[in-house]
């Protein structure tokens, strides 16, 4: 049998949409990792007075303020996740637990542009690797669950529990 806990499913959480719950702590990382304003005003080519007026980016660009923005998003849903996994460790250490993330590669929107299911870090708060991958009959789609596969156990080197494997079309 398989004693595990699922701690997310499909997770995915982008801090521009609810800024106003985040935009104060998201000052204080760019504070730490800059220190000065103007060095972050170089780097982002920006003219901030102060801490105080950064902003985050509104919508997905090419720039270092938004490789900086999704630096600090992915950290947020795996410290919640991993803060989830502690509690539940805490009633039964030996319990395995995973988070369903999905195989987005071959998709038109890949999450992982905008979102903070960050596999490399997920990984850290999980025991085996849990996702939503698929590989449809009689599809083009024949190798990507395969792919996904690789990929998962090349970030981490642990079991894969696909809780949600697709082969027709939902």
């Amino acid at each position: 049998s398989f004693d595990g806990v699922i701690l997310a499913n499909e997770p995915q959480y982008n801090s521009m949409l609810d800024s106003w719950a985040f935009i104060d702590d998201y000052r204080a990382a760019m504070k730490e990792k800059y220190q000065d304003i103007s060095k972050l005003n170089e780097r982002w080519g920006t003219k901030y007075k102060s801490f105080e007026e950064v902003e985050l980016p509104s919508g997905i660009e090419a720039t270092p303020r938004y490789y900086d923005w999704k630096g600090y998003n992915d950290t947020i849903l795996p410290n919640w996740i991993g803060n989830v996994s502690q509690y539940i460790k805490a009633v039964d250490p030996d319990v395995f637990t995973h988070v369903k993330v999905m195989d987005t590669f071959k998709t038109g929107v890949n999450f992982r542009i905008s979102s903070s299911d960050n596999y490399e870090i997920l990984k850290d708060v999980t025991d085996i690797n849990g996702c939503d991958a698929w590989s449809m009959i009689a599809t083009d789609d024949s190798r990507w669950k395969n792919l996904f596969y690789d990929f998962l156990t090349s970030v981490k080197t642990a079991p894969i529990y696909n809780t949600e494997d697709h082969i027709i079309v939902d």
